[in-house]
């Protein structure tokens, strides 16, 4: 899997109707490797399909590999191109596992697709079949592929790659508690950002913070409205109003992510209060 590659490095190789031309001259990493949901289907009258939806954490997958590339279509002019594997739920290194169209895919398969990179296009017959073997996997993917769409005419695409140590690329996850009149729950949810030139929100499930452009490590105190010439963050979330907060968020980075340890008690209607992080946060 590794001959001739560096770590991070990849190569793919695209035939039928739809071919490869070069290598992906987009923005952002030619190659990804992260946390991907994997789906759920419908058992077909065939007796494929009838997988199960497994939702994705960081530290146990589900992943999937997009490799990205140039193509020309039919003859066409060059266009950015995505081949992508989802990889099946608990996958380990030393393991090879069946490629289907996401449709056909049983539990425990992997399934696959190729698409343009702004989704103009689409290319995966329902009869995709294949392999791909797992080398390494957890902070770096490496592996081998090749799977085709099951057609002998002239829409038939072939399609077999190889990447060795593609970096991890880990998605912003919340775990907190969270307690409304009263009651406490515990929180796990996916962290969603924002970024804008005047400002730098992130937010989960019941909980949100509103940073000024361009926040720096260190900790700063919480309130129902920013301040960010007195490091002052706004908190909200759950639709409360919240007449006051007493608390701090604190921001650590490391290898440009944020983690965000807080804790606070907000006064009004409503009273809540919340203890917890946010991890992997991608720094604006």
């Amino acid at each position: 899997m590794a001959a001739g590659l560096g770590p991070g490095e990849y190569e793919i190789d695209i035939a039928g109707f739809v071919v490869s031309t070069g290598p992906y001259t987009g923005d952002g990493p030619a190659a990804r490797f992260e946390p991907r949901t994997y789906t759920a289907s419908r058992e077909r009258a065939d007796g494929f399909g009838g997988r199960e939806r497994v939702d994705t954490w960081n530290a146990t997958g589900p992943y999937r590999i997009w490799l990205h590339s140039a193509v020309s279509r039919d003859g066409g002019e060059e266009e950015m191109a995505t081949t992508w594997v989802q990889l099946p739920p608990d996958a380990r290194a030393g393991q090879t596992y069946t490629i289907r169209h996401s449709r056909m895919a049983r539990q425990g398969e992997a399934y696959a697709g190729l698409q343009r990179r702004d989704m103009v296009w689409s290319e995966t017959a329902r009869t995709l079949e294949g392999e791909i073997t797992i080398g390494e996997i957890g902070d770096h993917l490496t592996a081998s592929f090749h799977f085709h769409n099951g057609r002998d005419d002239d829409q038939r695409i072939e399609i077999q790659g190889r990447v060795y140590r593609a970096p991890y690329l880990p998605r912003g996850e919340a775990f907190f508690t969270y307690t409304r009149d009263g009651e406490t729950e515990e929180v796990s949810d996916r962290v969603m950002r924002q970024a804008q030139d005047h400002r730098f929100e992130v937010w989960a499930d019941l909980v949100g913070f509103s940073f000024g452009p361009d926040p720096q490590p260190g900790t700063y105190q919480l309130a129902p409205s920013r301040d960010w010439d007195n490091r002052i963050v706004r908190v909200f979330g759950d639709g409360v109003r919240m007449d006051s907060v007493d608390g701090t968020v604190e921001l650590t980075e490391q290898n440009g992510y944020f983690t965000m340890n807080f804790q606070f008690t907000a006064d009004g209607p409503t009273p809540v209060s919340a203890e917890g992080r946010f991890e992997w946060v991608r720094v604006p």
